[in-house]
């Protein structure tokens, strides 16, 4: 059995059974449909349950980040018995799931100098997250050293993109992505549109705010 531990949130979207073969422990999301209640993903409200009550109610659910204890209760025992940990989140530009973990690690640096937590920030979300785990558990699964998999899953990350389309615009539209107007001629045109999420490296953002600078001063 290997000595390290592979963490995701549940944002990694990843089956159960893929979860299973690659020993990967899920901290959950919390969803409200009330915005009083609040269930963990998977744990006390399933997917199936979800997507049910998203269609029967009608309602645009809200969901809350793991706090810094899910965190720190997760890898508090694995840290006690000496094991290293891997955890990967969902993009920070999308949640504070990544700054929750990282602080859960640096309390328990405190108690645990030596601990292993490498906390990797996916830049993506569902299924380019999940890629970028399973991927990792294989490695971990060939027996490849902690700081090999850590080096490896870093390069990996900048190429991860997905595709996907939505079966409707109205979650779209709650979530601020469109606007009301653009949901309601997409509908009546009956749009699907493609939508890709890419990790844009930071060094592009870089020479694309410069030139332009550069352009304005022309």
């Amino acid at each position: 059995m290997s000595n390290i531990v592979l963490i995701s949130d549940s944002s990694c979207d990843l089956p159960e059974s893929l979860a299973t073969k690659y020993n990967v422990e899920i901290i959950p999301y919390y969803v409200s449909f009330d915005q009083e209640t609040y269930y963990r993903e998977i744990t006390e409200l399933s997917l199936t349950e979800f997507y049910k009550r998203l269609r029967a109610e009608k309602i645009f659910p809200k969901t809350s980040l793991p706090s810094i204890n899910d965190y720190m209760e997760r890898f508090t025992p694995h840290v006690e018995v000496g094991k290293s940990i891997i955890c990967v989140c969902l993009s920070s530009n999308f949640s504070g799931s990544y700054n929750a973990a990282v602080n859960a690690r640096e309390l328990i640096l405190e108690n645990y100098p030596n601990a292993k937590i490498e906390i990797i920030n996916s830049l993506n979300a569902t299924g380019g997250q999940g890629l970028l785990v399973q991927e990792i558990g294989r490695m971990i699964d060939v027996g490849l050293e902690f700081e090999k998999i850590v080096e490896t899953a870093y390069k990996l990350r900048e190429n991860a993109r997905i595709f996907f389309f939505v079966e409707t615009l109205d979650y779209l539209e709650h979530g601020g992505r469109i606007g009301k107007a653009s949901a309601l001629l997409g509908t009546m045109l009956n749009v699907k549109p493609i939508i890709i999420f890419k990790m844009v490296p930071f060094s592009h953002v870089v020479k694309s705010v410069v030139l332009k600078k550069h352009l304005l001063k022309l």
